[in-house]
């Protein structure tokens, strides 16, 4: 996943570049007056950006900046009852033309003030060697990150082999993240912004930010 997804990237940093704060697009959704929030019924369509975010603590260093790494992304967002809904995504690389990059179907839980939850499946499908949408070979999306970036993923947000996204969706907006906290143990592909060894913990982050289409 982010090592395909940073090898096919790595000629467009710069010139795809998107204005995106997601630490403070976090601090923002913390602040958020969630009572003014209205989460809507049935089926809404939206679009937006898949992001990955990467700082090393101790070094005060961006290791990967959400505005040049991350993929387009359209969804249906639909509401089972008051409390529950499914996400399926459909992510495409930002080349002339797209290339169909990644399909996963989320299922999480929404509060009335719009507050919502949700872990990464355990099966999804992704672009492979073999120019198709297949599982990936791996036993989970927090071993695919590691074997692609070296990340020891721990902490908060960990939980089983999967990541948590925490966020919220007034009706326009649907903004979720997985923050969580990670050790380089092993260098990764040369070539990518993993390939230099991190001394210290690591913030991983990846970013769903999608707007309503009218």
């Amino acid at each position: 996943m982010i090592l395909v997804l940073s090898m096919l990237l790595i000629s467009l940093i710069g010139c795809t570049k998107q204005n995106t704060d997601p630490l403070g697009s976090n601090d923002a959704l913390n602040n958020m007056n969630m009572k003014s929030l209205v989460v809507r019924e049935g089926t809404v369509t939206l679009q937006g950006f898949m992001r990955w975010y990467v700082y090393a603590k101790e070094e005060h260093k961006l290791i990967v900046d959400p505005a040049q790494l991350f993929t387009l992304c359209t969804a249906e967002l639909t509401f089972s009852d008051k409390q529950n809904f499914t996400l399926h995504t459909i992510e495409t690389l930002p080349f002339d033309p797209p290339v169909l990059f990644r399909e996963i179907t989320f299922k999480g839980e929404i509060t009335p003030s719009g507050a919502l939850k949700f872990t990464w499946p355990e099966t999804w499908l992704e672009l492979q060697p073999s120019g198709l949408l297949e599982p990936p070979p791996f036993a989970n999306v927090v071993e695919q990150i590691k074997t692609h970036t070296g990340y020891e993923l721990f902490g908060p947000g960990v939980n089983k082999g999967t990541v948590n996204y925490n966020g919220s969706f007034d009706g326009t907006s649907f903004f979720a993240d997985c923050h969580v906290n990670a050790f380089q143990v092993v260098t990764g592909p040369v070539g990518t912004p993993y390939a230099e060894l991190v001394a210290g913990p690591i913030i991983f982050s990846m970013i769903t930010e999608l707007q309503v289409v009218d």
